[in-house]
Order: structure tokens, then sequence, then C-alpha cells
């Protein structure tokens, strides 16, 4: 083929489509027959619940030549214009459960974890009217960094709490996206004494599973001291 190769985009209405990475040329042995492959991976995230169809996809190409030990259909006249499709694929999208926390942000993945890491350390004691910082990153695999939720630390009288703009990031993988949620939250904390951050429950999906899981960070304690007077 000459390089004039073109596939038309995957569009769905009722699905969010994301092509993984660069499309990858390979050589591959089909029963004994050496064939050129062009791979593009996609991830396709379904937006509502219900029948959907993923449309045919055209590839069109110029012909260069032709390998007479091929069994490919296409015409061996070189400078000849050659067109194949994909199979339309059905697919049938499952409601959200009816066990699933209602409220919840809706989170199906392969797997989700929550890490949390502090600029300073917790294990001395701190200061009122210094700030502590935690950084607390969420990892999704099979969902992108657009549908992580936020995870706002609960109000307090004890302390004040800011929180920076978020930062995403996501990579692709064998089994998929690969996404992340990384949050820097400050606490300003009032008075002295041990005061509690309250642990943290995310709700979510397991689509390996087919059941409801949960990513936890723990309660979290820290010691308050009165700051020094000079």
């Amino acid at each position: 083929l000459f390089s004039d190769s073109n596939l038309t985009p995957l569009l769905i209405d009722s699905a969010r489509v994301e092509q993984l990475d660069q499309p990858r040329t390979f050589e591959q042995h089909i029963n004994g027959v050496r064939h050129g492959v062009i791979e593009v991976s996609y991830a396709i995230f379904p937006q509502q619940s219900g029948p959907f169809e993923i449309p045919a996809q055209t590839f069109s190409a110029t012909l260069a030549g032709h390998d007479p030990h091929s069994l490919t259909p296409f015409s061996s006249r070189p400078g000849k214009r050659i067109e194949v499709k994909s199979a339309r694929i059905p697919v049938l999208v499952k409601a959200i459960p009816s066990n699933y926390p209602e409220g919840a942000a809706w989170l199906p993945a392969k797997r989700i974890s929550l890490e949390q890491s502090w600029t300073y350390s917790i294990d001395t004691p701190i200061t009122t009217g210094t700030a502590v910082t935690r950084l607390v990153k969420l990892t999704a695999l099979g969902l992108p960094s657009s549908q992580l939720p936020a995870l706002t630390p609960n109000d307090s009288n004890d302390y004040s709490t800011y929180i920076d703009q978020p930062s995403f990031s996501y990579q692709y993988t064998e089994q998929g996206l690969l996404s992340s949620r990384d949050e820097r939250q400050a606490f300003v904390f009032h008075s002295p004494g041990v005061h509690n951050l309250a642990a943290t429950k995310l709700a979510w999906w397991n689509t390996s599973t087919n059941q409801l899981e949960y990513a936890e960070l723990a309660e979290q304690s820290l010691q308050i001291t009165t700051a020094a007077l000079n």
C-alpha cells in the first residue's frame, strides 16, 4: 500500500471514545502467510444504559503492488483504490446496580486505589496556625481522569482547609486507560489537642468481579500544640 491510507474516525453518539495512543504497525504471520497490520485501539465509555452499536469503520488505501503469495482479495493492479469496512458490533450497557450507594459518583473500573502522603512529618507535633499539607492520589484503571471525583475533606471548626487545583494524568497500558487525580489539601489548626481527620471512603464498581467495592483512607490523628510565644 501507498502511504495514503485512511481510517474513518470512531464516533458514537451515546458514548465517549478515546483513541489509545498512535496506530501501531507491525507484521504478523497468519496461516503461514505474512500480513502487514495497522492496529488502532480505542477506549469506549458508554454514557447511558441500554443497547447501542459500535459502527463500522472504513479503511481505504491505494495499492502499490501485489504479493502473489497473499491471500487477500484485493486487486493486483497497482494504483487501484481499495476500501474495506469493519463489522458493526452491538453492545448492551447495563444499568447502574441497585445496590450502588445513592448519590455517589458512578465509578465503574477494573481497579481504583487511594493513597496519601504528607509534606510535613505528622509523627511530630504540629503547632497551631501552621499549615500541614496532605497529598491525595486517586488512581483508576478503566476510567478517564475527567470522571474521577473530588475528595473534599469534611468541614470542621477545628481547622481551616485550603485545596489547590487538582492535577490529572493518564497513560495507555495493555490493560486499558490508567488515569489519576492528584490533590493538595492544606490544613491549618486553630486549637491545640489531638484532632482527627475523618476517614475517606469512595465507592466504586469492580467491572472484573461485578461487585461493589470501596477505596479508603483511614482516619488520621494529628497532635496539635500551641505555638511558642516569643
